[in-house]
């Protein structure tokens, strides 16, 4: 049932009663346009289609990002990405209010984002977005109509914006990695990339950082804690073995003591002067899959030491040399 009545200031008040909800008010300055929008509004009610905005447009995205950080950030595992992505959201949408967040304003977000980064990143950083949107709905119990990020992208399905992006080609030889060695400021950073390549680890920048002298046992090496939280226990060869051994002991447990973005910093750095600008640290990793493969190991064996759970995730990171492929082939067809 909806109530008009008339304030000291000449606007009308409509006031919209129903029994299980709040009751809803808004002021006009006619009578006419309160007696339009109670009626929109009461229909609204009765099919079950109304959204109560009013809180949604006195609060901006900003704020809302702001409690998200402090709620869901200390619970991941890899904050300093997320809080990446935050700061990119917030410099194009964290001015809005949450109800101008609109499918429309995600894919301007998109379109900006493409022209300095490729379909996968804004397809990660629309995730995060995405996430921050569900905890407005369910945890601030902010009434919005839709979520904008799932809209838009059913908008651009059809367009191929936010494709995957292309596997990487990049291999990463001997001779690269001693280029590393020598214009490294680091000296525990040429032993990483050793014991990933050359050590046939293949482990990921956490695991590197977070392995303790807890986690070897004798010719193996434990990861309790993985991107994919599954545990696994990896064989050490003889090259990791001897990197283990040369390094100093650490007070604090760690084998190497070195945080993720300072790994990856200290490799950026030397690569550059090493004139291997378009090497990535992800690329050592890529390599010593590659490497795997061609000792003749099976996927399961593979997937044993890297992590991975499935061969199509596998496959991406394998590409294997096609003069080594072709001395297989010759091989075969001697003596026919």
């Amino acid at each position: 049932m909806a109530y008009l009545r008339t304030l000291p200031s000449g606007k009308t008040q409509a006031i919209i009663r129903r029994l299980g909800h709040k009751p809803i008010v808004r002021t006009f300055r006619t009578k006419t346009m309160a007696s339009e929008w109670a009626r929109r509004i009461e229909d609204d009610v009765v099919r079950g289609s109304y959204y109560e905005t009013l809180t949604a447009r006195r609060i901006t995205l900003n704020e809302v990002l702001d409690r998200y950080e402090l709620t869901i950030l200390p619970r991941v595992r890899s904050p300093s990405t997320m809080r990446s992505q935050i700061r990119v959201i917030r410099a194009f949408l964290g001015h809005l209010s949450m109800v101008y967040l609109t499918p429309e304003s995600v894919i301007n977000f998109i379109d900006w984002r493409l022209q300095s980064v490729k379909g996968e990143s804004v397809r990660k950083d629309l995730n995060t977005l995405s996430r921050a949107v569900t905890f407005a709905r369910g945890i601030i119990k902010l009434q919005l109509r839709e979520n904008p990020v799932t809209v838009a992208r059913e908008m651009l399905s059809f367009t191929g914006s936010l494709k995957t992006s292309e596997s990487r080609m990049k291999r990463v030889a001997d001779d690269q990695i001693d280029q590393i060695e020598r214009t490294s400021e680091s000296k525990l950073l040429p032993k990483i990339v050793r014991f990933i390549v050359q050590g046939l680890t293949a482990l990921r920048r956490g695991e590197v950082s977070n392995i303790r002298y807890e986690h070897l046992r004798g010719v193996e090496l434990s990861i309790p804690e993985t991107k994919t939280d599954k545990p696994r226990v990896i064989p050490l060869n003889d090259i990791s073995l001897d990197i283990i051994s040369s390094l100093p002991k650490r007070s604090d447990g760690y084998l190497f003591g070195l945080r993720p973005d300072s790994i990856t910093q200290a490799f950026g750095r030397a690569c550059r002067r090493a004139s291997l600008p378009d090497l990535r640290f992800h690329d050592l990793r890529h390599e010593a899959t590659s490497r795997l493969f061609e000792l003749g190991l099976g996927i399961q064996e593979v997937a044993a030491i890297t992590g991975h759970s499935d061969w199509k995730s596998l496959k991406r990171y394998t590409h294997p040399k096609p003069l080594e492929i072709r001395k297989k082939i010759n091989k075969s067809t001697v003596g026919r």
